[in-house]
């Protein structure tokens, strides 16, 4: 007895639908960040019967679709208008809907076009970033914002902001400018802070302005780093970093407490001198995960203060290739083995 092979069949290519989209106007679509990308497209019955569409769906919601006629005739035309708001992400984009009809040959198929979202605001990522700032000095910032979209840049009113965030809008050097001078108010919590500025401006094209604000804020006690990034680690492979606590004082330091996730890390504390304490940090690689958003909590005998050391860290599978890249910046492209990458 002789057992037959089978060979695999050749998938079919796709069913061409009657229904054929022509695209009107530029492509792709250009507008501002939470603006409404609108796209008019032709629909031509190219089959020889009627064909009804029964609804055009946005993949995925939000999103508005108008259709006319609701039946096209063969060899007319009708008009599709589909209409997509667009959230904060900038650059190339596909908006996606779905169509339902009752073409036999094709009843359910996808219909996209490519939009292309920008700022009208410069830099198109404004940030306010403290660094490792003392919360007794109140520290500052002073950020400069343009706009090519207004004859005159103007802050309208303040939205949203952080209560421990002082923040003045005032008049830039050109009248397409604006400074936002932000100071750290003296109530600022202690540990790594990072929110978010909604101002509404007078440009037209796109009202809403958000500016991230990042800081680290400590008291008497200083660590050094202020973070922990154990970066990529093998699997099984050893990983463990130290963080010096050091008062500003000069007086000693004792310790309280140490808090971190035992699932996670394994802490421990030696004296390092006066006024110094040393924190270290071993991490579990026992399983392969992404560690973010994470905090060692140290609590000290006689202060009031808690010092609070994010850390973060990717276990990935035993043998992967791993490049340090060290620090940088999101102006700066990526080259790995010859290969030009995107922008971190």
């Amino acid at each position: 007895m002789h057992a037959a092979e089978e060979k695999a069949s050749p998938s079919a290519p796709p069913v061409a639908s009657s229904l054929v989209f022509e695209p009107e106007g530029a492509s792709p679509i250009e507008v501002f960040e939470n603006q409404t990308a609108r796209q008019v497209m032709r629909v031509r019955n190219t089959g020889t019967r009627p064909i009804t569409i029964r609804r055009v769906d946005p993949a995925p919601p939000p999103g508005t679709a108008h259709f006319e006629p609701r039946v096209v005739e063969p060899g007319q035309s009708g008009q599709l208008v589909l209409e997509k708001p667009m959230a904060e992400e900038r650059g190339l984009q596909t908006v996606r809907f779905h169509l339902l009809s009752d073409d036999p040959s094709r009843p359910s198929q996808p219909v996209s076009f490519p939009v292309f979202v920008q700022s009208a605001y410069y830099p198109e990522l404004p940030d306010i970033d403290f660094g490792y700032a003392d919360r007794r000095a109140e520290p500052s910032r002073t950020l400069t914002i343009d706009s090519l979209e207004t004859d005159a840049l103007r802050v309208v009113s303040i939205v949203e902001k952080p209560d421990w965030l002082i923040l003045e809008p005032a008049a830039g050097r050109s009248p397409q400018q604006v400074q936002l001078r932000a100071k750290l108010a003296g109530s600022v919590p202690l540990g790594e802070l990072s929110r978010r500025i909604v101002l509404r401006t007078n440009v037209t094209a796109q009202p809403e302005l958000v500016v991230r604000v990042r800081a680290h804020v400590h008291g008497d006690v200083t660590a050094t780093p202020p973070s922990l990034s154990f970066g990529a680690v093998e699997q099984g492979k050893p990983a463990a970093l130290d963080v010096e606590l050091r008062t500003s004082d000069g007086k000693g330091l004792e310790l309280a407490k140490l808090e971190a996730d035992p699932t996670e890390l394994d802490v421990s504390s030696t004296a390092c001198g006066t006024g110094c304490l040393r924190v270290h940090a071993a991490l579990r690689t026992d399983a392969m995960k992404a560690i973010g958003n994470r905090e060692i909590v140290v609590l000290l005998k006689d202060r009031d203060e808690r010092v609070r050391i994010p850390y973060s860290g990717l276990i990935v599978k035993a043998g992967t290739n791993i490049k340090v890249l060290g620090v940088i910046d999101e102006k700066t492209d990526l080259k790995i083995d010859g290969k030009t990458g995107g922008k971190p």
